[in-house]
């Protein structure tokens, strides 16, 4: 079990998303427990962050779509 979640965590860890994730998670975190930073001074900070994963995931999303109505794509890969 532990093998497949490392492996897993491994596999997250390649992706933008999740590296854009953690490092929001963390700078909000730190904003919160270390700088006593409120929320208002935070958004500023991390929206970028949250915009960029928000549009890596329209993205995924148009790929795929493109993928499925072109068949023909996929299997060249």
């Amino acid at each position: 079990m532990w093998k497949q979640l490392w492996s897993a965590t491994k596999g997250l860890a390649g992706s933008k998303k999740f590296q854009a994730a953690a490092l929001s998670g963390l700078i909000w975190a730190g904003g919160k427990i270390g700088a006593h930073l409120s929320t208002e001074e935070l958004a500023p900070i991390v929206g970028p962050l949250w915009l960029f994963i928000f549009g890596q995931g329209l993205a995924d999303f148009g790929k795929s779509a493109a993928q499925a109505s072109n068949p023909d794509t996929t299997a060249a890969k």
